[in-house]
């Protein structure tokens, strides 16, 4: 998904900057307007700092963003993360450095997933994720719906995966995946369990 598509998620005409800061807070955290601008500054093209504020505003709007404004004297500074809609949709923007950013959210459930695909030669499986979210618009809920589809989709597959090479997370995957299943069989007719009790199992991923 190149910078053009990003207007399946993003209606203003400004989508190639909105889509750049995306991009730099996914790999960066929380950011400074003015932080932004110096990250922006090395993107060919250049913009406008009233340009950057206004594209950040609509990204605010549009849900991929939140701000967070501290009142200092007579000035306010804002700082910017993406919210966890934002971070899905970063998916599909980032291109060759999407490694570096599921490698920071390696510790969470549905990124986890994609890390081991990622360190186990099974980056095919992380295209399906991409076509997927490829073929939607800014709709949230399904946003998220496809994500946790492509989750228990890929759940099952991992599991069938014959690992002779032995890649040592793919392997740890596996076999968390068999404790949970076993776990859902002991717990099957005493109600819907807390997913939070499995390692591989989720429900949602933006609560």
């Amino acid at each position: 998904m190149r910078n053009s598509n990003f207007k399946l998620y993003y209606s203003n005409r400004d989508f190639t900057l909105a889509s750049n800061i995306m991009k730099i807070l996914a790999l960066n955290g929380k950011l400074s307007t003015k932080k932004i601008s110096y990250e922006l500054s090395d993107v060919k093209g250049g913009h406008t700092p009233p340009a950057i504020k206004i594209a950040l505003e609509r990204l605010v709007e549009t849900g991929y963003v939140t701000k967070e404004s501290i009142q200092h004297k007579t000035q306010t500074h804002n700082t910017w993360k993406l919210t966890c809609l934002g971070m899905l949709v970063s998916i599909v923007i980032l291109h060759e450095d999407l490694d570096n950013f599921i490698i920071n959210h390696a510790n969470e459930k549905f990124y986890k997933m994609i890390y081991v695909l990622i360190k186990s030669s099974q980056r095919a499986m992380v295209k399906i994720l991409i076509k997927r979210l490829s073929e939607i618009n800014n709709d949230p809920l399904k946003i998220e719906k496809t994500c946790i589809e492509w989750y228990a989709d890929t759940r099952n597959k991992v599991k069938e995966i014959n690992n002779k090479i032995k890649f040592p997370l793919l392997d740890e995957l596996q076999k968390k995946i068999k404790q949970d299943d076993l776990i859902m069989t002991m717990m099957k007719g005493r109600g819907k369990p807390d997913s939070n009790i499995y390692d591989t199992v989720i429900t949602s991923i933006c609560k």
